[in-house]
């Protein structure tokens, strides 16, 4: 299974850190023990490699993923491999919605997005 690359370094967006720092704190909010491992991974691993691994569970857990299923963060829309349709599909529409891959929970990034671009629609629900 193909995944993004993950390394240090990447441009990223205001968007992209929010999510990934909020990642990292939802996943250290979850446990000490998870708290303990984030802190053993950064002494050892790039930041950025930590924040993806941490955005994953969380997408993970928020989506009610199947530990089968890739999450969005590791998509690549150039190169969707068999099995990675519908995450390629939701990625494709978080990215139209201006929410970032890196977010903890797309479903509710999304509706949030789409409040704040149609406040009427927000009213009529």
């Amino acid at each position: 299974m193909k995944r993004i690359e993950v390394h240090d370094g990447p441009e990223l967006s205001d968007a992209d850190m929010r999510g990934l720092q909020d990642s990292l704190t939802l996943y250290r909010a979850t446990s000490k023990a998870r708290s303990d491992q984030i802190d053993t991974f950064l002494a050892e691993r790039p930041w950025y490699d930590v924040a993806v691994a941490a955005v994953a569970a969380c997408q993970t857990k928020s989506l009610g993923l199947k530990p089968w299923i890739v999450p969005p963060v590791y998509i690549d829309l150039d190169d969707v491999e068999p099995g990675q349709e519908v995450m390629g599909r939701l990625l494709a529409r978080m990215l139209a919605a201006n929410v970032s891959r890196y977010s903890p929970d797309p479903m509710t990034a999304r509706r949030s997005s789409w409040s704040e671009e149609s406040p009427q629609l927000n009213q009529s629900v």
